[in-house]
């Protein structure tokens, strides 16, 4: 599907930019030349008059808020497509039982689990599982354009309908052996700040929730990396030594296997957090939605708790 303006282009160097975190790392994700990938963005900033990059290290960049603003819209355009050209196909293959879930990537682990599982009960049936952002969650459901959804830490709108939920704290994750891991009793907010960190993206729930605290507590996190992906936070925290801020059902391969350690946040807002199962009041009363939920709820570690 051709774009009709080349600024939407554009964005997916920006996004590729603010995924990996440099101009180099961003071309060879995208197999160009970083030349390529800096000057698309310099003509984006051109026709915006809006910084959308700042120096962050030697040679890493990070996003300011207009470019942040532009990822979401740019994520929300890209899900809307997907969703489109989906119920393309399903109109060809006439697969009317198709379920669609979209959650957020802490899910993953627990998803991946329970995959033959769900495979096996929607019996050949499509299923479709997608990650996002909290802000598209909302979105997919509002439009319809998913069934449910599984959420850490949603902002609610008045349309949408929290069918099951189950505390899950949000810890700060160290690798075996960190020093916080020899002392004894919870971490204080202000403590983490003195550390390594890598934090998601500021439209991923666990961001918001923290910056709730930062506001709070009046102490402000400096990550050494900001991204959306579980997968980089995992390599910070093994390769780099560092932390993160997450529930533990996002490590829990790593904590089974003593990798990790969730360690305990001395604040309210973290302990009280909480996972969720979200559906809009429209497909409330779906059997296939319900069914497959009361399905999940007894399959899905998170929340069979």
């Amino acid at each position: 599907m051709k774009d009709l303006y080349p600024g939407f282009q554009r964005l997916n160097y920006l996004a590729a930019v603010l995924r990996h975190g440099s101009m180099r790392a961003a071309g060879d994700a995208l197999d160009i030349a970083p030349s390529v990938v800096s000057r698309q963005i310099a003509l984006l900033e051109a026709e915006l008059g809006l910084q959308l990059l700042e120096k962050k290290g030697r040679s890493g960049v990070c996003g300011t808020e207009a470019a942040l603003i532009l990822l979401e819209c740019h994520e929300q355009r890209n899900a809307s497509i997907d969703y489109a050209i989906m119920r393309l196909d399903t109109m060809r293959t006439r697969k009317d039982s198709t379920l669609r879930i979209v959650a957020t990537e802490g899910f993953l682990p627990s998803l991946r689990h329970l995959l033959n599982e769900l495979l096996e009960y929607q019996d050949k049936a499509s299923l479709i599982i997608d990650f996002m952002s909290v802000a598209q969650i909302t979105q997919e459901l509002l439009e319809d354009r998913a069934h449910f959804a599984l959420v850490y830490a949603p902002i609610l709108h008045a349309d949408l309908e929290v069918l099951s939920h189950v505390h899950q704290p949000l810890s700060l994750i160290v690798p075996r052996g960190h020093p916080l891991t020899f002392r004894s009793g919870s971490v204080a907010f202000p403590e983490i700040a003195a550390e390594r960190l890598a934090l998601t993206s500021p439209t991923i729930g666990i961001r918001q929730l923290v910056r709730r605290v930062e506001t709070y507590e009046k102490v402000t996190l400096n990550p050494e990396l900001t991204t959306s992906s579980l997968e980089l936070l995992k390599h910070f925290v093994f390769s780099e030594g560092g932390g993160t801020l997450a529930p533990a059902f996002a490590f829990e391969e790593e904590l089974n296997s003593g990798e990790a350690v969730a360690l305990k946040v001395d604040n309210a807002t973290f302990l009280t957090a909480e996972a969720c199962i979200v559906v809009s009041r429209a497909n409330r009363a779906s059997k296939n939605v319900s069914d497959f939920v009361a399905f999940l709820k007894t399959r899905l570690a998170v929340f069979a708790r």
